[in-house]
């Protein structure tokens, strides 16, 4: 996920890893006043993660993310520019 940060230099968006008591996101991409919310799963579950159902609520997001079999694959995710999540 390297990607992530080098995709967002020069871009002024900012990312985070954010953590409330045992919920947490992945990736907060913050630009301006918008945040979208990724979270990446490489499990088999289908559940919605409970730490974007509690960012969502605390912060609502512009968009919320989930990467992995049950969301945006991978492959597709990683090829799109980052700014366009932020969109």
């Amino acid at each position: 996920m390297a990607r992530i940060f080098s995709s967002a230099r020069g871009k002024q968006i900012e990312i985070f890893y954010w953590r409330e008591h045992n919920e947490e996101v992945d990736f907060v991409l913050k630009k301006g006043a918008k945040l979208v919310a990724i979270e990446v799963k490489s499990s088999q579950k289908r559940e919605h993660p409970s730490g974007l159902n509690s960012f969502q609520k605390a912060f609502n997001p512009h968009r919320i993310l989930l990467v992995g079999e049950y969301g945006e694959k991978i492959e597709s995710f990683l090829k799109t520019p980052i700014e366009n999540w932020l969109e």
